[in-house]
């Protein structure tokens, strides 16, 4: 019964996925929701429910039935979603450490890992375009790092233009820097006017920036760690169940369904003439 509890909520939950990014997709011009998602996205969000729905689906017929087909294709899934999520909540736990080293560093140039040099770069793109652009009244430009310049700075000009021309730029409802715009950390968004404390204050502008950021992930990382062990657990909780039912014999543990199939037999022995001995119940068969 827990499987098929277990897949009647994630069917519930597909379905409200599925409606819900349906309805922003049918009404995405007339409110506005070209502001906050994109098409593809809905329609992507949309496809991952009607997914959800159908292994859900599969995962309860196939245990209310012991179809092994569905089982099988059931436990795929689960196994594939198991390790996702695992692996998602051990990636969380490593780089979200790795970020916060990037606002602990003195010496931009002395991080050895090509993943923060990136990110770092990413990062001064980001305030680049979303900050310097919008308050260069008030802020100060990035930089490339040099001997003098070792923090607030970016590594490597292709990163640094790339990210900024072709990510941000390119966004042509501004998206990105808006999406930034929503993202509070204590109470301050990390992109606006840097009166309010938003882009790092007037101040060390582009580290504040960083720092932002930083915390914003090390403030949300236990929580995602959290869930991803949690969904990981419950998945391996229902692949076990489904492997049970899967190798199991129905006959064992369903009385109905062992008349049932001791009633076909019998019928069976009556219409070729023969009458067998009966099976028991364990699948022994003793002649």
């Amino acid at each position: 019964m827990y499987l098929v509890a277990a897949n009647v909520v994630t069917f519930i939950l597909g379905l409200g996925v599925m409606g819900a990014a349906s309805y922003a997709l049918a009404q995405f011009n007339e409110k506005n929701f070209d502001e906050m998602f994109s098409m593809v996205g809905l329609g992507i969000t949309v496809a991952c429910g009607a997914l959800v729905c159908f292994v859900s689906f599969a995962g309860c017929y196939g245990a209310l039935k012991q179809k092994k087909c569905l089982l099988g294709f059931y436990m795929v899934c689960m196994i594939l979603t198991f390790l996702v999520f695992l692996a998602a909540g051990i990636a969380v736990g490593i780089y979200n450490g790795k970020i916060g080293d990037i606002t602990k560093s003195e010496d931009i140039s002395q991080l050895e890992s090509t993943f923060q040099q990136q990110i770092n770069d990413y990062e001064m793109a980001s305030y680049e375009v979303c900050c310097y652009q919008a308050y260069q009244a008030q802020l100060s430009q990035v930089q490339l790092c040099s001997s003098t310049v070792k923090t607030g700075c970016y590594l490597q000009q292709d990163t640094f233009d790339n990210f900024a021309d072709k990510v941000i730029k390119n966004d042509a409802d501004g998206a990105f820097c808006k999406g930034l715009q929503e993202i509070k950390v204590n109470g301050v968004a990390i992109v606006g006017n840097p009166l309010t404390g938003a882009c790092g204050g007037s101040t060390n502008s582009a580290q504040n920036f960083q720092a932002s950021i930083a915390e914003f992930f090390d403030d949300n990382a236990k929580y995602m760690i959290a869930g991803s062990i949690t969904v990981a657990v419950l998945q391996f909780l229902c692949l076990a169940f489904s492997c049970a039912l899967l190798c199991a014999n129905r006959e064992e543990y369903d009385s109905e369904y062992a008349a049932k199939m001791e009633q076909q037999r019998r019928q069976a022995g009556d219409m070729t003439g023969t009458q067998g001995v009966a099976i028991s119940s364990n699948g022994t068969n003793y002649v």
